[in-house]
């Protein structure tokens, strides 16, 4: 019987809660569409866009948490470093995501521990990811 990488079931977990994750941002995102669409059909046409704007960006962030969770699953248990490669790609795409997150709430000084949390999951992600990696090099 082969050997389970040691980040296996860290990845899985972690992976499962960005799906999850990912199903809350599309709904959060839907209800900031309809009401950026509310907002502009009333008083204030430029602040509606606004939220309809976020809106679709929060659904494009949340298209690319999926892959990344889909990915993250389907590849927990592999040991082939195309797999590895792979989770590796998107963990630092949405950590990359998450440090810029970080660095726009600084910004605008609307920084809180909340925003500090949206990076725990790509951080927890890399670090199955490399210990899998760790696995295979042994």
């Amino acid at each position: 019987m082969e050997n389970q990488p040691k980040g296996k079931t860290l990845l899985k977990v972690v992976s499962i809660l960005l799906i999850i994750g990912a199903v809350v941002t599309f709904i959060l995102s839907l209800i900031s569409i309809l009401g950026g669409g509310l907002v502009a059909a009333g008083a204030d046409e430029f602040a509606g866009g606004l939220i309809i704007i976020l809106g679709v960006i929060s659904i494009i962030l949340g298209v690319l948490q999926l892959i990344t969770g889909i990915v993250g699953v389907k590849n927990a248990g592999n040991t082939d470093k195309v797999s590895i490669k792979k989770c590796q790609t998107w963990g630092i795409l949405i950590l990359v995501i998450a440090v810029i997150n970080i660095a726009i709430t600084l910004v605008i000084n609307q920084f809180s521990i909340t925003t500090l949390f949206s990076s725990l999951l790509p951080i927890l992600f890399m670090v199955g990811v490399n210990m899998n990696k760790q696995s295979i090099e042994e």
